[in-house]
């Protein structure tokens, strides 16, 4: 580096540079950057660049951000709400598939046995070997129907085999159903089952099951609707039988009891990976009624004044002893039954809150067979168990956002920060130039402790070619105006040049400079500045 005489050069020493007063006007400052400079540029209505690249990046983060985590948590909210929805078709497909799978056995069974009356086969005068028939049906049909009974009109006689549970390991003692309106109360017993007694009405020629098919303007076949019996809900499939001449001999039935559909939903609930809530209802004419439940400790029955359950519990009423059930109940709120409900609303998700506070989504489904027999499953499964894994990641995305941008802001801070002190440094030298202070603008660029010029460029490419066009500027303006004396006198108020006539001829165009450091041959050697570039 060449040295540079500083007996032509202002002192180094209290080196200021130009700050912007209250008024606009350049002022002497110690720095080219400062919060106050900032504060005050707001104040008066400009902004500063560094405010308005942090704004920007900022401002951009925040929206990439909020559009990436908003694109991210709707996926995942819509897979999950998928996920339930499809998880609640699937187990009401299931209960429905079962249900149906009972009622056609049952209803294929009586036909059956219906049609072996009909064709010959079964003949009263031979009841015995009806008997056998309808023991060996109870015993591979035992998942289907609990018992197979016919009653003949007019005397009233009942006839038939049922099964019964025998302790908790899942055995049954089968048992001969043989009853006539002077019954004694004692049942014949078959397969090892000890005497058991047996309801019977006063005259079974009237019994429902019987009056249901065998009437004015009676179907040949129907379901009945539940009743309850020794604690119990059953339905009974009634038909009509017909001896081999086409005459109406009696009724041929098989009853089903609800302790199926009780276990039915009990294991479905409980083959869930979240909490599920299932409900059955059956819709009548009297009202809907409670016959079924996932939970065990639901009780559904009405009962007389000796405490044994004589009827099933209709939803207004269960609405007033299960908090769960009240919002089934509520559902339907303006309906005039659960029916109407749903063929106005059809089957369609819908989310409810539990009063332990976590949301659920409720559907429904449907099993129609006749007017008796409009069943109605309701699952509720837990939609916040199944948010849970999305909650937690959500908070986790929400995390690295905020990091994002603060990282984000915090670059671009300090990219403005170097971009407007180095803007800075331009004004100032600006501000300079304006009272030709060319002499103050190369002092800047001094360094103090060699002496020698050494200009500081950015490492920004933009503004590295605007400050080597600037210095350019100045040392070429400094040199001509030395060189021209007309215009040097003319200076008001005895201003004179900064730079004296036979130093400016001496100063060096510092833009040749290569960026290795080199000069071209044809540049002479300065002997006043010495220009230092950043490789």
């Amino acid at each position: 580096m060449v040295k540079t005489p500083t007996s032509i050069l202002p002192s180094t020493s209290g080196e200021e540079s130009l700050s912007v007063d209250t008024k606009g006007e350049a002022t002497p400052s110690k720095s080219v950057f400062t919060l106050g400079r900032f504060v005050r540029s707001i104040r008066q209505g400009r902004v500063p660049i560094i405010l308005l690249l942090v704004s920007f990046v900022t401002c951009l983060t925040i929206f990439v951000a909020a559009i990436s985590w908003d694109l991210t948590y709707s996926a995942g909210t819509t897979a999950a709400e998928t996920l339930s929805a499809s998880l609640q078709q699937q187990f009401l497909k299931t209960i429905i598939t079962n249900v149906i799978n009972v009622f056609e056995g049952t209803e294929e069974t009586t036909e059956n046995l219906v049609s072996s009356w009909a064709d010959g086969t079964f003949q009263l005068s031979d009841r015995e070997a009806v008997q056998k028939v309808l023991r060996s049906t109870v015993a591979a049909y035992s998942n289907f129907f609990s018992d197979l009974c016919y009653t003949t009109i007019p005397d009233g006689y009942i006839w038939g085999a049922f099964w019964e549970s025998a302790g908790t390991d899942g055995q049954r003692n089968y048992l001969d159903w043989k009853q006539s309106a002077a019954y004694d109360g004692n049942l014949t017993t078959w397969l090892g089952s000890t005497m058991q007694n047996s309801y019977s009405s006063p005259d079974n020629a009237e019994g429902y099951w019987v009056t249901s098919v065998i009437g004015p303007n009676t179907p040949t076949s129907i379901w009945s609707t539940v009743n309850v019996w020794e604690g119990t809900g059953w339905k009974t499939h009634c038909r009509r039988m017909y001896d081999s001449n086409n005459v109406v001999i009696g009724v041929q039935n098989a009853d089903l009891t609800l302790e199926f559909l009780q276990l039915l939903l009990a294991d479905s609930a409980a083959a869930s990976p979240y909490k599920t809530y299932l409900y059955a209802l059956e819709v009548g004419s009297q009202g809907d009624v409670m016959i079924a439940s996932s939970e065990p400790s639901v009780d559904f029955y009405g009962y007389d004044d000796y405490g044994n359950a004589n009827r099933t519990l209709t939803l207004t009423e269960m609405a007033n002893k299960d908090q769960i059930i009240a919002i089934l109940y509520n559902q339907i709120a303006g309906f005039s039954s659960l029916g109407n409900f749903l063929a106005v609303n059809g089957k369609d998700t819908r989310l409810v809150q539990l009063p332990s506070g976590d949301h659920y989504t409720l559907q429904w489904g449907e099993v129609i067979r006749d007017d008796n027999t409009h069943w109605v499953i309701a699952i509720l499964l837990n939609r916040d168990a199944i948010m849970a894994p999305l909650a937690a990641s959500n908070r986790k995305t929400i995390g690295v956002v905020v990091g994002v941008v603060v990282a984000a802001s915090g670059l671009s801070v300090l990219f403005s920060f170097f971009l407007a002190k180095a803007l800075a440094r331009l004004s100032r030298d600006l501000m300079l130039l304006a009272d030709f202070k060319f002499q103050d603008v190369l002092q800047a660029d001094l360094d103090k402790k060699t002496g020698t010029k050494k200009p500081r460029y950015s490492r920004i490419s933009e503004l590295w070619r605007i400050q080597r066009a600037f210095h350019k500027m100045v040392v070429t303006f400094a040199q001509a105006l030395s060189k021209n004396k007309q215009f040097s006198d003319g200076f008001a108020g005895g201003r004179r040049p900064t730079l004296p006539r036979n130093n400016v001829d001496n100063l060096k165009d510092t833009s040749q400079q290569k960026p290795d450091g080199t000069r071209p041959s044809a540049v002479v050697e300065s002997k006043m500045l010495a220009v230092e570039e950043p490789v």
